[in-house]
């Protein structure tokens, strides 16, 4: 569901109120599907580490990585191998599911298209997705300022530090390549790609998207 202007103004007003952080832990509790991997990674503390939000950002065509940022925290879920499908997209639901009263956060439209096509992957499947028929409406917010800005564009123009844009990347910014890393078995270089986005994604919802909507 896109968010127009004023539930932006809205969100903006609410995100603060702290909630457990340990829910991050939850997560990774839960995930007990020896087919899907995981990884966790603890970036820089922010003052906004305790805000009720999480930044999503998948990788691959089809999706076979997730990656969630939540309370400081980097969870990055993914398989090795195409056949395990339904079980990361189960499991992306299931943690969707925990978490469906935070506010959602992603860098263009991408994650809700695809969210929305795992939701509907799975009914055709054959799997039980009542539960999930809340993917329908789920509000995710894009952190882009106008259509196609690109995440270099986005981060250039906050005039800052810009060394953390591709500092750590093995693609440097270039996504084209993350689905025949995915071939070439090359994970740890697609995670540490996603890993990237999410941080730079961070760094524009405090000093853009903020600064834009928080009073």
């Amino acid at each position: 569901m896109e968010v127009n202007q004023l539930k932006q103004w809205n969100i903006a007003h609410k995100i603060s109120k702290p909630k457990d952080k340990n829910v991050s832990t939850s997560i990774l509790e839960d995930v007990n599907k020896s087919s899907i991997k995981i990884v966790s990674y603890d970036i820089i503390k922010s003052e906004y580490d305790n805000y009720q939000i999480a930044l999503i950002d998948f990788e691959g065509s089809p999706v076979f990585m997730c990656g969630l940022l939540i309370h400081g925290k980097i969870l990055t879920f993914y398989i090795e191998n195409y056949k395990f499908r339904d079980d990361l997209y189960i499991t992306i639901l299931e943690l969707i599911s925990k978490i469906q009263n935070y506010f959602f956060f992603a860098f263009s439209d991408h994650e809700r298209f695809e969210l929305l096509n795992i939701y509907m992957y799975l009914g055709v499947q054959g799997q039980n997705t009542s539960l999930y028929s809340f993917i329908e409406t789920l509000p995710i917010i894009n952190l882009q300022r106008i259509k196609y800005e690109s995440l270099a564009e986005a981060i250039f123009s906050l005039y800052i530090n810009t060394t953390t844009l591709t500092t750590g990347d093995p693609l440097l910014r270039n996504s084209k390549l993350v689905d025949s890393l995915y071939v070439t078995q090359q994970y740890h270089e697609i995670i540490l790609h996603n890993r990237n986005c999410l941080m730079n994604e961070y760094i524009l919802f405090q000093k853009r998207w903020l600064k834009n909507y928080k009073i």
